[in-house]
């Protein structure tokens, strides 16, 4: 939460609280106090790991696995009582504690956070040396994460602003990272589908895959002394070439809401774009890296998802071939019917009539909005031979009849029975 938890009254009247800026000392001893306080509370309990070279710290953040026999079940309550801490913000599964400064050990601990460039930093409005007030706290955030999801969410939260880079420079080869995991984008079937969603194949929630598929040495990211370093192992990878690194580096007018939270809240972010990649643009220049098309191909391969792959794609011909026909049917309705009288007579065939093998048969009893036509006629106007006609026409000389059928139906309060 950036350290802005208490910075504001809470319910019940809780007061504000003042919660400076810690020097990395201080997150250090925080840091052991907490974890000694709470270890034999989860079956895992992790800091991810920070940024190379911070110099000053908003929170100390904690991701946690299944609260084990030691912990109540009102696990925020525990922590609280625990850390001694005067006030909670938020519940289960994300809470917020703060811990007064004496309680902890680091009241007398004043070293001045600075800058990357050696000047003070800001420290919400608090003198550091003013170390007599006993209103100084410090915001520990905790997340109880599912075990399924728990490397992938400390990845996640882990050195910095690291993952986010590496979203932004997949994008362009249709790999997705996010919450979720690592995911293909399929083009052809995002191209046709309102909700992008469906067009996105799952590879992974494991981060060594991930760093092992893109090349990337993730030890040596992790024991990066520098921003730099770090920067420079990431785009040793041969999927970042010049076309990606470029494209990255071009600010975009269709960027999401996210990418501009992004540059203006994400230091690590926006100096790997507005700094780091300008002056490296010329190491990039001669590297071809790879296309979509070989993206794609190595990431079904590696990731083992040649079944998925056809899985999906089998469902998507089946749906654009649904689409497809019922253009075709609405197609022979006279020119001149009216919106609404399309629409009854296309539920009324999905409701009344059954296809199957080609031919077109009235149903005694009306069926729900489900099901598809094309199952009846074969995947593909191409595998449709003479039926796809016959169905047609037996549509152009009977819609009348079923838009009778529909009609009464509506009338007669959803009854689903032919008179």
């Amino acid at each position: 939460m950036g350290g802005n938890a208490f910075t504001q009254p809470g319910p019940n009247d809780q007061p504000a609280l003042v919660t400076p800026r810690l020097t990395p000392q201080q997150y250090d001893l925080l840091k052991t106090y907490v974890s000694d306080k709470l270890a034999a509370l989860f079956e895992c309990l992790a800091v991810p790991k920070e940024m190379p070279g911070k110099e000053s710290f908003g929170d100390l953040d904690y991701l946690a696995v299944a609260p084990t026999v030691n912990c109540p079940e009102d696990w925020v309550a525990e922590v609280q009582s625990r850390l001694s801490a005067p006030q909670v913000r938020g519940q289960d599964p994300t809470a917020s504690f703060a811990v007064p400064w004496d309680i902890a050990g680091i009241k007398d601990v004043i070293e001045q956070p600075r800058a990357t460039n050696g000047e003070p930093q800001a420290t919400n409005d608090v003198n550091h040396e003013d170390v007599s007030t006993p209103t100084h706290h410090a915001q520990i955030d905790l997340s109880l994460i599912p075990p399924s999801t728990y490397p992938w969410q400390l990845f996640l939260h882990s050195h910095g602003d690291l993952s986010r880079i590496l979203a932004h420079l997949l994008r362009p080869l249709a790999l997705h990272l996010n919450h979720h995991g690592l995911h293909l984008r399929l083009a052809e079937i995002a191209a046709s589908v309102p909700d992008k969603k469906k067009s996105l194949l799952f590879l992974s929630t494991a981060p060594d895959a991930l760093f092992r598929f893109l090349e990337i040495d993730y030890a040596a990211v992790g024991g990066a002394g520098s921003c730099t370093e770090m920067f420079d192992q990431v785009v040793a990878s041969p999927f970042f070439g010049a076309g990606v690194v470029e494209w990255a580096a071009t600010p975009r007018e269709d960027g999401t809401r996210s990418d501009r939270q992004r540059h203006a809240k994400r230091p690590m972010y926006r100096q790997f774009m507005e700094e780091y990649i300008p002056a490296n643009l010329s190491k990039f220049s001669s590297k071809a890296g790879y296309s979509r098309e070989e993206v794609r191909e190595r990431a079904v391969r590696w990731f083992g998802k040649e079944a998925e792959l056809a899985t999906m794609l089998g469902e998507w011909a089946v749906e654009e071939a649904e689409k497809a026909w019922w253009a075709d049917v609405v197609g022979v309705f006279p020119g001149e019917m009216s919106v609404e009288k399309r629409r009854r007579v296309v539920r009324g065939l999905k409701r009344w009539v059954e296809v199957g093998g080609g031919e077109a048969v009235v149903r005694r009893e009306a069926r729900a909005l489900e099901g598809r036509w094309v199952d009846g006629m074969g995947v593909g106007r191409e595998g449709w031979g003479g039926r796809r006609e016959g169905v047609l026409e037996w549509v152009k000389g009977n819609w009348e009849m079923v838009n009778a059928l529909e009609k009464g139906r509506v009338k007669g309060g959803g009854k689903k029975w032919v008179e």
